[in-house]
């Protein structure tokens, strides 16, 4: 694979040359390192809380100290942002969560450490913390991994549970609702291109912290973006780890939602939470003005409006998925997959068990709990425990691997043999999921041509580079997805697209490249996720 990442190898008890005694009292080691470390960091000395850490040790911080998403790798580059970033945070009011969040934790074997969950309070905010401690040969234990988060700023609260609006509306909000999409006579502060999850996401955040917001679908319907695809889609991924902000799924739903429903649950879900969305309308342009965006939008019925907005975001997907497919009787009958180069295999039945179970599954912790938890593992630093759940994960799949590796399958194991994860983060493909389309491949149901590239197209197919040929009715292109950052420039135009930064793939510290964070130019923002 193309993509490389730092060679960051495991806190082993071996390489420490540590042990775990039986009687350990996980508490006091915790509540002690815990109480210096707050020490240090209220006090703002940053020596102090840096000798609290192994030398190869980790931050990630998600905006509580950077306004940004940062990953600092080694003891050198931490001390540094912590001299940097201590004294303009000024973090406070340290709290260690209660037992439920305490305890040790042994991924292996050969792995061990001391997982503790904390709150604290920034200048501007309320933030969270997860801390991991790993033993080191006198019986000392230190920081390894240190996740920081931002939760909420201070003194804008969202608008819900007990501030949630108190007032009885009779026989109002049928026409307050329309005046409020229609903006007569107020500007939205905040643009959203495109109205699928990311977008009803961040537009449910913004209403509940009484931000005004508009979403602009270019599709008739809400949904439509997962309605109008072929009729067997569905998500490979479990429901635990789909829940949207303020309205989880109920509990009565599949593990994998049907693509047809989960349209459905968005066009719902966009009226429940009262968002403001204009259907079958596009954007057309954007202009700078100053530090603002005077956006136009085309209506359904080909009238069109401009407002002057602080900020566009836009949640327009990895990639453009423009046009209609026919549908004919008798498609589909005798179907032959080329296969361009290597894909990674999991299974979703073996696979999400062996990286999701404890996590996101039945009895887990609750979805945003799961989040942080996720979030805590750098993904540098998590190269070492993926490559050993790959491995765990191809021994189960082994019948499946087995059986496409007969038919010429061309078979990887990921970015530096660690699955699936890095894959999804750097290149948002090059895998695929398995839900059965690898049995009609073993079984010869899904012919295979494999290896070898397509040089040109005939009158009857498809002519490659082995002089081979493949006769073909129809050939459909599932090559991946297009540019998301071409997509931005067809708005706002080349000139300042020159100016962005790169959407999607993972950058030096192993952060996502201008997706919910920093694009490059004042007032625009990229905001998907797979």
């Amino acid at each position: 694979m193309s993509t490389m990442v730092p060679d960051t190898p495991l806190p082993t008890l071996d390489r420490l040359n540590a042990t775990v005694p039986d009687d350990l009292d996980l508490k006091q080691i915790a509540r002690a390192w815990f109480d210096s470390f707050s020490q240090a960091a209220t006090a703002g000395d940053a020596a102090a809380v840096a000798q609290l850490f192994v030398q190869d040790s980790f931050w990630r911080d998600m905006l509580a100290f950077t306004w940004d998403f940062r990953t600092f790798s080694g003891l050198p580059k931490i001390s540094q942002f912590l001299a940097d970033r201590l004294a303009v945070a000024r973090p406070t009011d340290f709290v260690l969560r209660d037992d439920a969040f305490l305890g040790l934790q042994r991924p292996a074997p050969d792995l061990a450490w001391i997982h503790m969950m904390f709150d604290f309070n920034t200048e501007v905010g309320i933030a969270s913390g997860i801390a991991r401690l790993i033993p080191s040969a006198n019986g000392e234990w230190r920081a390894h991994t240190v996740y920081t988060n931002l939760e909420d700023l201070k003194g804008f609260p969202e608008k819900i549970g007990r501030l949630r609006n108190p007032a009885p509306n009779h026989g109002k909000w049928v026409e307050d609702r329309k005046r409020e999409v229609a903006f007569e006579g107020n500007t939205p502060t905040v643009l959203v291109v495109g109205g699928g999850q990311s977008g009803l996401d961040i537009a449910a955040r913004l209403k509940a912290l009484d931000v005004q917001c508009l979403v602009v679908e270019k599709n008739a319907r809400i949904g439509d973006n997962w309605r109008n695809r072929y009729d067997a889609l569905c998500l490979h991924d479990p429901v635990w780890y789909d829940h949207m902000p303020y309205l989880p799924f109920p509990s009565t739903w599949p593990v994998y939602t049907p693509a047809v429903k989960l349209a459905n649950w968005l066009e719902s879900y966009a009226e429940a939470l009262e968002l403001n969305v204009w259907t079958s309308s596009v954007v057309v342009g954007a202009t700078q003005v100053g530090d603002a965006w005077q956006v136009t939008i085309k209506r359904g019925d080909g009238s069109e409006r401009s407002f002057t907005v602080k900020h566009v975001i836009f949640a327009t997907g990895l990639g453009a998925n423009d046009g209609a497919v026919p549908v004919y009787p008798g498609m589909g009958v005798d179907v032959t997959m080329v296969q361009r180069s290597s894909s990674y295999i999991m299974s979703t039945e073996k696979g999400w068990k062996v990286l999701m179970e404890g996590v996101y599954s039945e009895g887990g912790p609750p979805t945003d709990v799961a989040d942080r938890l996720s979030a805590s593992f750098p993904h540098h630093m998590s190269v070492g425990l993926s490559q050993r759940t790959a491995k765990v994960i191809a021994e189960l799949d082994k019948d499946i691997l087995d059986g496409l590796r007969a038919r010429g399958f061309l078979l990887n194991d990921g970015i530096q043999g660690t699955g699936f994860g890095l894959l999804a983060w750097s290149r948002a493909g090059g895998y695929y999921l398995d839900t059965g389309a690898s049995q009609l491949i073993i079984d010869g149901k899904i012919k295979l041509k494999a290896g070898v590239q397509i040089s040109r197209f005939t009158e009857t197919g498809i002519k490659f580079e082995d002089g081979s040929e493949l006769e073909a009715d129809v050939v459909i292109f599932a090559t991946g997805l297009g540019n998301s950052g071409k997509q931005i420039a067809n708005i706002v135009g080349d000139e300042v697209a020159k100016h962005l930064k790169p959407v999607w793939g993972l950058d030096a510290e192993g952060e996502i490249n201008g997706v919910w964070r920093d694009l490059g130019v004042k007032g625009l923002w990229s905001m998907m996720g797979v």
